[in-house]
C-alpha cells in the first residue's frame, strides 16, 4: 500500500478534525484562535481516572485538575481502568484485572464520584467459551441506544449487550457468528467497541488484537434467528486473514466523519493509521520511513482536539501527547507532553 497525495491527507485530516464541530488541521499552531477544552484519561497503571481542563495557555501554564477518580478509593482490589466512553452525565469506565473477574463502572461526569457498577449478572444464559469464569476482563463500555450497556469482554472472548441489571441479552462470539470459517473459528480478544451510523444505518465497530486474531471488524444490525443470536451480523473486516504487516495488536479504532473509512492505534507498529473500508492505507502518524530520536511507544488511545490537534495516549512511555498531524514524523509534531501518568490507556476530548 502506498500513502495519499498531499491533497487527500488534508481532506481526511480536515474531516476527522472536525468531528463534534472541530476545526481544520491548518488551524494547531495558531495560538490567538486556541480554544480551551476538557479531556478524560485513564492511567491504568496508575489506578486512576482524571478529568484534565486545557486552558488556552495550557502549553506554558500547564493544566487544571477538574477531579481525579482513583480506584483504591472505592475498591480492594487494584484494578486497572482502561477503556472510557460518555453517556450524558456519566463516565462509564472498564476495570481490568489479570487475577480478578474485572467489571464496569459509571462514574459522575461532573464530579468524578462512583455512582454504581456495572456486571454481567450471576445466571446469565449461554456463552462461547466453557472455561471463562465470568466477564473476567473488559477494556472497554458504551451505552446501549435501546437499553443498557455494550461491552468487550476481552479474556472471554466476546462482545457482550447487557441491560440495565446486567443481564446478559446477546453476545458475538465463536459461539454466535454464524459466518463460516476464518471468523467463527478465530474471534478472539475484543478490546474496543463502539457504536456509529453509516448512510444512516447502526454499525457496530469492534476491535481484536492479540497473537491470532488482529482486525477491525463491523456489523449491520440484523434480526436474530434464535433466541441467544446477537442483533448483529458480519458485514465488513480489515484485514480478510490475521497480517502482521497490516496491523498488529490494534486499539480504538473511530470512524471518520465522512464515513469513507476509521482511524486505528496501530499500536505494535507505534502508528496511528486511517484506512478505507477497502483496506487502503490514506494517512498514518508518524510516516514509515521516520527517523525519530524517540519513537511512539504502544499508543492505544487518541482523539482530536478543538484545534485541530492530536492526543496520543502513549501507553508504554507513560505519557499524554499533543502533536501536530501536520507533520510526518514524531521529532517535529510533539506540541506538548504530560509525562509520568503510567500505561496511559483512553483519552476522550469531551465535547
Amino acid at each position: 500500500m502506498t500513502g495519499p497525495d498531499p491533497m487527500l491527507t488534508f481532506t481526511l485530516l480536515s474531516l476527522a478534525c472536525r468531528q463534534a464541530g472541530l476545526p481544520d488541521p491548518g488551524e494547531t499552531d495558531d495560538t490567538s484562535r486556541a480554544q480551551t477544552f476538557e479531556v478524560l484519561l485513564s492511567a491504568a497503571d496508575d489506578l486512576q481516572v482524571h478529568r484534565l481542563r486545557f486552558g488556552k495557555n495550557y502549553r506554558e501554564e500547564g493544566l487544571t485538575k477538574v477531579w481525579t477518580w482513583d480506584v483504591q478509593d472505592d475498591f480492594t482490589h487494584p484494578h486497572r481502568p482502561h477503556g472510557l466512553s460518555v453517556s450524558g452525565d456519566t463516565v462509564l469506565v472498564s476495570l481490568f484485572d489479570y487475577e480478578f473477574d474485572a467489571f464496569n463502572l459509571a462514574l459522575d461526569l461532573e464530579t468524578g464520584t462512583l455512582l454504581h457498577t456495572i456486571t454481567t449478572a450471576e445466571g446469565s444464559p449461554w456463552g462461547g467459551l466453557p472455561e471463562r469464569e465470568g466477564e473476567r476482563s473488559t477494556h472497554n463500555i458504551i451505552a446501549d441506544p435501546a437499553g443498557g450497556y455494550i461491552i468487550s469482554d476481552t479474556h472471554n472472548h466476546r462482545v457482550s449487550g447487557l441491560d440495565e441489571n446486567g443481564i446478559l441479552k446477546w453476545e458475538l462470539s465463536q459461539s454466535t457468528i454464524w459466518e463460516k470459517g476464518y471468523v467463527q473459528t478465530s474471534f478472539s480478544n475484543p478490546n474496543d467497541v463502539e457504536l456509529f451510523e453509516l448512510n444512516g444505518e447502526a454499525r457496530l465497530l469492534v476491535s481484536c488484537r492479540g497473537d491470532v486474531f488482529n482486525h477491525v471488524m463491523w456489523f449491520k444490525a440484523s434480526t436474530p434467528l434464535r433466541p441467544e443470536d446477537p442483533p448483529w451480523e458480519l458485514e465488513g473486516i480489515f484485514p480478510e486473514t490475521n497480517n502482521f504487516s497490516l496491523i498488529r495488536q490494534n486499539h480504538n479504532p473511530y470512524i471518520l466523519e465522512d464515513g469513507t473509512g476509521f482511524m486505528v492505534a496501530n499500536s505494535y507498529y507505534n502508528r496511528i493509521e486511517a484506512f478505507t473500508w477497502e483496506g487502503e492505507l490514506i494517512w498514518q502518524f508518524p510516516k514509515a520511513d521516520c527517523q525519530d530520536s524517540h519513537s511512539l511507544d504502544w499508543p492505544r488511545g487518541f482523539d482530536w482536539t478543538p484545534n485541530g490537534t492530536l492526543l496520543i495516549a502513549d501507553s508504554s512511555a507513560n505519557r499524554l501527547l499533543e502533536v501536530d498531524p501536520n507533520q510526518d514524523c514524531l521529532d517535529d509534531a510533539i506540541l506538548w507532553s504530560l509525562d509520568d501518568v503510567h500505561a496511559t490507556y483512553d483519552v476522550v476530548v469531551l465535547p
